[in-house]
Protein backbone atom coordinates (compact mmCIF):
# COMPACT_ATOMS: atom_id res chain seq x y z
CA UNK A 1 0.00 0.00 0.00
CA UNK A 2 2.86 2.42 0.71
CA UNK A 3 4.20 1.84 -2.78
CA UNK A 4 0.84 2.72 -4.30
CA UNK A 5 0.57 5.87 -2.17
CA UNK A 6 4.08 6.94 -3.22
CA UNK A 7 3.21 6.34 -6.87
CA UNK A 8 0.04 8.46 -6.57
CA UNK A 9 1.97 11.34 -5.00
CA UNK A 10 4.82 11.18 -7.52
CA UNK A 11 2.92 13.47 -9.87
CA UNK A 12 -0.49 14.45 -11.20
CA UNK A 13 -0.33 12.01 -14.12
CA UNK A 14 0.47 9.09 -11.83
CA UNK A 15 -2.42 10.08 -9.56
CA UNK A 16 -4.66 10.41 -12.60
CA UNK A 17 -3.67 6.96 -13.88
CA UNK A 18 -4.65 5.27 -10.62
CA UNK A 19 -7.87 7.27 -10.31
CA UNK A 20 -8.98 6.63 -13.90
CA UNK A 21 -8.07 2.94 -13.97
CA UNK A 22 -9.81 2.31 -10.64
CA UNK A 23 -12.92 4.23 -11.69
CA UNK A 24 -13.21 2.11 -14.82
CA UNK A 25 -13.68 -1.14 -12.89
CA UNK A 26 -16.41 -2.50 -10.64
CA UNK A 27 -14.00 -3.90 -8.04
CA UNK A 28 -11.51 -1.07 -7.58
CA UNK A 29 -13.62 2.07 -7.52
CA UNK A 30 -12.69 2.46 -3.84
CA UNK A 31 -8.99 2.68 -4.81
CA UNK A 32 -9.84 5.44 -7.25
CA UNK A 33 -11.80 7.26 -4.53
CA UNK A 34 -8.86 6.89 -2.12
CA UNK A 35 -6.49 8.31 -4.74
CA UNK A 36 -8.78 11.31 -5.27
CA UNK A 37 -9.01 11.83 -1.49
CA UNK A 38 -5.23 11.57 -1.01
CA UNK A 39 -4.50 14.18 -3.68
CA UNK A 40 -7.20 16.47 -2.24
CA UNK A 41 -5.92 16.07 1.33
CA UNK A 42 -2.33 16.76 0.37
CA UNK A 43 -2.61 19.27 -2.46
CA UNK A 44 -5.97 20.92 -1.97
CA UNK A 45 -9.03 21.92 -3.93
CA UNK A 46 -7.45 22.64 -7.31
CA UNK A 47 -5.47 19.43 -7.76
CA UNK A 48 -8.23 17.33 -6.24
CA UNK A 49 -10.76 18.84 -8.65
CA UNK A 50 -8.53 18.08 -11.63
CA UNK A 51 -8.12 14.43 -10.66
CA UNK A 52 -11.76 13.79 -9.76
CA UNK A 53 -13.10 15.40 -12.95
CA UNK A 54 -10.96 13.18 -15.16
CA UNK A 55 -11.72 10.10 -13.06
CA UNK A 56 -15.42 10.85 -13.55
CA UNK A 57 -15.18 10.06 -17.28
CA UNK A 58 -14.91 6.24 -16.96
CA UNK A 59 -17.36 6.36 -14.06
CA UNK A 60 -19.89 8.15 -16.27
CA UNK A 61 -19.40 5.53 -18.99
CA UNK A 62 -20.08 2.78 -16.44
CA UNK A 63 -23.18 4.62 -15.27
CA UNK A 64 -24.46 4.92 -18.84
CA UNK A 65 -23.81 1.24 -19.61
CA UNK A 66 -25.05 -0.35 -16.38
CA UNK A 67 -27.31 2.29 -14.86
CA UNK A 68 -25.31 2.06 -11.63
CA UNK A 69 -24.07 5.49 -10.55
CA UNK A 70 -22.31 4.11 -7.47
CA UNK A 71 -18.71 4.67 -8.58
CA UNK A 72 -19.42 8.19 -9.82
CA UNK A 73 -21.10 9.12 -6.55
CA UNK A 74 -18.30 7.48 -4.55
CA UNK A 75 -15.69 9.63 -6.31
CA UNK A 76 -17.63 12.83 -5.67
CA UNK A 77 -18.31 11.78 -2.08
CA UNK A 78 -14.66 11.00 -1.36
CA UNK A 79 -13.64 14.35 -2.84
CA UNK A 80 -16.18 16.19 -0.70
CA UNK A 81 -15.25 14.35 2.50
CA UNK A 82 -11.55 14.91 1.85
CA UNK A 83 -12.22 18.64 1.59
CA UNK A 84 -14.12 18.51 4.90
CA UNK A 85 -11.25 16.63 6.55
CA UNK A 86 -8.63 18.98 5.09
CA UNK A 87 -10.45 22.06 6.38
CA UNK A 88 -11.57 20.76 9.78
CA UNK A 89 -8.87 18.17 10.60
CA UNK A 90 -11.66 16.22 12.32
CA UNK A 91 -12.32 12.56 11.54
CA UNK A 92 -15.51 12.70 13.63
CA UNK A 93 -16.95 15.56 11.59
CA UNK A 94 -15.87 13.88 8.35
CA UNK A 95 -17.56 10.60 9.26
CA UNK A 96 -20.67 12.51 10.32
CA UNK A 97 -20.71 14.31 6.97
CA UNK A 98 -20.96 10.93 5.24
CA UNK A 99 -24.63 10.90 6.30
CA UNK A 100 -25.22 13.77 3.88
CA UNK A 101 -23.32 11.84 1.21
CA UNK A 102 -25.59 8.84 1.79
CA UNK A 103 -28.77 10.92 1.58
CA UNK A 104 -27.63 12.62 -1.62
CA UNK A 105 -26.65 9.26 -3.12
CA UNK A 106 -30.06 7.82 -2.33
CA UNK A 107 -31.78 10.82 -3.88
CA UNK A 108 -29.71 10.60 -7.05
CA UNK A 109 -30.38 6.87 -7.40
CA UNK A 110 -34.12 7.41 -7.01
CA UNK A 111 -34.09 10.28 -9.48
CA UNK A 112 -31.87 8.84 -12.22
CA UNK A 113 -31.45 5.08 -11.68
CA UNK A 114 -35.01 3.81 -11.25
CA UNK A 115 -34.55 1.10 -13.88
CA UNK A 116 -31.40 -0.16 -12.15
CA UNK A 117 -33.17 -0.22 -8.79
CA UNK A 118 -36.15 -2.03 -10.31
CA UNK A 119 -33.80 -4.74 -11.63
CA UNK A 120 -32.40 -5.27 -8.14
CA UNK A 121 -35.91 -5.45 -6.69
CA UNK A 122 -36.83 -8.09 -9.28
CA UNK A 123 -33.76 -10.12 -8.30
CA UNK A 124 -34.83 -9.94 -4.64
CA UNK A 125 -38.34 -11.06 -5.67
CA UNK A 126 -37.00 -14.06 -7.57
CA UNK A 127 -34.65 -15.15 -4.79
CA UNK A 128 -37.22 -14.67 -2.03
CA UNK A 129 -39.84 -16.45 -4.15
CA UNK A 130 -37.58 -19.47 -4.45
CA UNK A 131 -36.94 -19.43 -0.69
CA UNK A 132 -40.70 -19.25 -0.07
CA UNK A 133 -41.29 -22.26 -2.34
CA UNK A 134 -38.66 -24.29 -0.50
CA UNK A 135 -40.05 -23.37 2.91
CA UNK A 136 -43.63 -24.13 1.85
CA UNK A 137 -42.54 -27.53 0.56
CA UNK A 138 -40.78 -28.32 3.85
CA UNK A 139 -43.46 -26.94 6.18
CA UNK A 140 -46.55 -27.70 4.08
CA UNK A 141 -47.82 -24.20 4.85
CA UNK A 142 -47.93 -20.89 3.02
CA UNK A 143 -44.92 -18.67 3.62
CA UNK A 144 -44.65 -15.01 2.63
CA UNK A 145 -41.40 -13.11 3.10
CA UNK A 146 -41.21 -9.33 3.11
CA UNK A 147 -39.95 -7.83 -0.14
CA UNK A 148 -37.80 -4.67 -0.15
CA UNK A 149 -39.21 -1.67 -1.97
CA UNK A 150 -37.36 0.46 -4.49
CA UNK A 151 -36.84 3.13 -1.81
CA UNK A 152 -35.42 0.57 0.63
CA UNK A 153 -33.05 -0.80 -2.01
CA UNK A 154 -31.92 2.75 -2.76
CA UNK A 155 -31.34 3.23 0.96
CA UNK A 156 -29.28 0.05 1.26
CA UNK A 157 -27.15 0.96 -1.76
CA UNK A 158 -26.62 4.54 -0.60
CA UNK A 159 -25.67 3.42 2.92
CA UNK A 160 -23.18 0.91 1.51
CA UNK A 161 -21.79 3.51 -0.88
CA UNK A 162 -21.37 6.04 1.94
CA UNK A 163 -19.60 3.44 4.09
CA UNK A 164 -17.15 2.55 1.31
CA UNK A 165 -16.58 6.25 0.67
CA UNK A 166 -15.64 6.78 4.32
CA UNK A 167 -13.30 3.79 4.17
CA UNK A 168 -11.63 5.25 1.07
CA UNK A 169 -11.09 8.60 2.80
CA UNK A 170 -9.73 6.89 5.92
CA UNK A 171 -7.35 4.92 3.69
CA UNK A 172 -6.24 8.17 2.06
CA UNK A 173 -5.64 9.71 5.48
CA UNK A 174 -3.62 6.64 6.46
CA UNK A 175 -1.54 6.96 3.29
CA UNK A 176 -0.97 10.65 3.97
CA UNK A 177 0.24 9.91 7.48
CA UNK A 178 2.38 7.02 6.26
CA UNK A 179 4.20 9.28 3.80
CA UNK A 180 4.36 12.56 5.68
CA UNK A 181 3.39 12.09 9.35
CA UNK A 182 4.13 8.59 10.69
CA UNK A 183 1.84 7.59 13.60
CA UNK A 184 -0.37 10.62 12.94
CA UNK A 185 -3.27 8.58 11.65
CA UNK A 186 -3.19 6.28 14.68
CA UNK A 187 -3.53 9.25 17.03
CA UNK A 188 -6.42 10.68 15.01
CA UNK A 189 -8.20 7.34 14.66
CA UNK A 190 -8.00 6.52 18.37
CA UNK A 191 -9.47 9.94 19.14
CA UNK A 192 -12.38 9.36 16.76
CA UNK A 193 -15.65 9.49 18.68
CA UNK A 194 -19.08 10.42 17.38
CA UNK A 195 -21.24 12.59 19.66
CA UNK A 196 -24.12 10.72 21.34
CA UNK A 197 -26.64 13.04 19.68
CA UNK A 198 -25.32 12.10 16.24
CA UNK A 199 -25.48 8.41 17.07
CA UNK A 200 -29.11 8.66 18.21
CA UNK A 201 -29.99 10.68 15.11
CA UNK A 202 -28.42 8.07 12.84
CA UNK A 203 -30.32 5.26 14.54
CA UNK A 204 -33.61 7.16 14.24
CA UNK A 205 -32.90 7.99 10.61
CA UNK A 206 -32.12 4.35 9.82
CA UNK A 207 -35.34 3.13 11.43
CA UNK A 208 -37.35 5.82 9.69
CA UNK A 209 -35.97 5.05 6.24
CA UNK A 210 -36.43 1.30 6.66
CA UNK A 211 -40.09 1.77 7.60
CA UNK A 212 -40.82 3.78 4.42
Amino acid sequence: MRGLAEFIMRGRWQALAVAVLGAGTLLFGWISAAAVALVTLRKGLSEGSWVVLWAMLPALVMTYVSGDAGTMLMLLGAYALALVLRETVSLALTVSASVVIGLVTGGVLLAFSRAFLAEIVSVFDAVLGQIESNLEFQQAAEVELMRPTVIQVAGMLSAGNAAVTVISVLLARYWQALLYNPSGFGIEFRALKLPASWTLLLVALTIGLWSV
